[in-house]
């Protein structure tokens, strides 16, 4: 049921093509990444914070300010990126 609502990298990127839908897909994109990370949350622990607030920040202080978005959008990355590889890290742990 997880992958329900799976969206495909295509489409993820596909409808950020289209004008003023790309406002709201930014939304879409964003959170549901951040659903992601939760529910991987639950079977590897981490120790850093949920990345839902970061992720409704990155979507829209840009809106507002424009030139704030690539340097928002970066600590986002950063922030997911480093909670995947800690959970990837723990992943290792409990194999071995």
């Amino acid at each position: 049921s997880m992958w329900r609502k799976y969206i495909s990298p295509g489409a993820a990127v596909g409808f950020l093509l289209i004008p003023y839908f790309n406002l709201y897909w930014m939304f879409v994109v964003n959170l549901r990444i951040a659903d992601v990370l939760e529910r991987l949350r639950v079977q590897y622990p981490s120790t850093k914070a949920s990345a839902k607030t970061l992720a409704m920040v990155a979507t829209v202080v840009p809106l507002l300010f424009f030139p704030a978005a690539p340097f928002i959008q970066y600590f986002f990355a950063k922030h997911v990126e480093e909670m995947a590889l800690e959970m990837h890290a723990g992943d290792d742990m409990l194999v071995v």
